[in-house]
């Protein structure tokens, strides 16, 4: 498949090739098996056609061969026009359409309306044109993004629009920058995220972060790491974290946090020393 749909008329008005098929042409005294060749090179609109046939007698073979090809080449015109259509309106519908009349002008047209059009866009219409508007559409369209056409700024742009892209990042993209940011628009799904950060990545400050989006992540955290600070963000969040709090650092001040937040925590610490230290 070329990159221009044969649909469209690819000669220019002065190709050489198609002024050589004009009626007033001496390619018209050559034998018409010849002009078929060419006929077959070529990619003429229906309009182009049509103004052949005139250099040929009134139903002589030739020229009831012509109309046949202008008749066909009509009618896959307006199959063209009504496909594109459509998807205009719903880029989805790329995928009902037949190969034969898909271009990158349709294609392109499909992802605009509808990122995860991009699953349907033959390969040779891909590149990063196409990806960056199916992008702008649906940040989740980056799954379907080639590998190769994945580079920094957007996977970066995907993560920051939706943190489950991160699985669709690149190994080798996978930085703090990139994944802090996954991190940092991650909640409920929080666990899942952490799946695809590079082990390497995880210190203090990527643990503080994932802490920050859900307390109760605190028991994922090495006891090294848990200092007072990332403890009292983590009740501030969840009030049940406390259970995973050092007993050295349950302070007033944290356990009222974490009772504000959740009165059940106080039932769970009632025989503790946290509530008769401060009874």
């Amino acid at each position: 498949m070329s990159a221009e749909n044969p649909l469209k008329s690819s000669l220019s008005t002065d190709s050489p090739l198609k002024s050589s098929l004009s009626t007033d042409s001496p390619l018209k005294s050559l034998s018409y098996d010849l002009i078929k060749v060419i006929l077959d090179m070529t990619e003429l609109n229906y309009t182009d056609l049509k103004d052949l046939t005139k250099g040929f007698p009134t139903g002589s073979y030739h020229r009831t061969d012509i109309e046949y090809r202008a008749e066909t080449q009509r009618l896959l015109e307006e199959r063209y026009n009504y496909y594109l259509e459509i998807v205009k309106k719903g880029g989805y519908t790329l995928e009902c359409v037949p190969e034969k009349l898909l271009d990158r002008e349709m294609c392109l047209e499909a992802v605009k309306n509808y990122g995860n059009a991009l699953q349907y866009v033959p390969k040779e219409f891909i590149d990063r044109e196409i990806c960056l508007e199916a992008f702008k559409q649906n940040h989740f369209a980056l799954k379907y993004v080639p590998e190769e056409l994945r580079d920094r700024e957007i996977c970066l742009e995907a993560v920051k629009d939706n943190t489950e892209a991160l699985k669709y990042v690149p190994a080798e993209l996978r930085d703090r920058e990139i994944c802090l940011e996954a991190v940092k628009r991650s909640s409920w799904n929080i666990r899942k995220t952490l799946e695809y950060i590079p082990e390497e990545l995880y210190d203090y400050e990527m643990y503080l972060e994932i802490v920050k989006q859900n307390g109760d992540t605190l028991q994922l955290v090495p006891e090294g790491l848990r200092d007072r600070e990332m403890c009292l963000e983590a009740v501030k969040r969840e009030g049940r974290a406390l259970a995973n709090v050092p007993e050295e650092l349950r302070d007033r001040e944290m356990c009222l946090e974490a009772i504000l937040l959740n009165g059940c925590v106080l039932g769970a610490y009632r025989k503790s020393s946290v509530t008769t230290r401060y009874a």
